[in-house]
């Protein structure tokens, strides 16, 4: 179902179950929630909450920022304005 497959797909996580439903073809919540409960014996909400913790979580949040350093051993040369 194609719905499920957007459910765990960390892409559609910023869009609500209605938002998917519409998105995968239902025109209403009512029909998206009896034919999802038909076809997986679960809820839609019950689905979302038992994949996000199957999900792993070794690659999610931010990664660190390594910042290139640059030692310069010379020293700088100051300007001398003239008179």
């Amino acid at each position: 179902m194609e719905a499920a497959r957007k459910m765990q797909d960390p892409a559609y996580d910023h869009i609500t179950l209605l938002g998917i439903a519409f998105e995968s073809g239902f025109s209403s919540k009512t029909t998206f929630n009896r034919i999802f409960q038909t076809n997986d014996r679960e809820k839609p909400t019950e689905y979302k909450n038992n994949r996000e913790k199957e999900r792993p979580s070794y690659n999610l949040g931010r990664q660190p920022r390594f910042e290139l350093l640059i030692l310069n051993r010379e020293p700088l040369q100051r300007w001398v304005p003239k008179n």
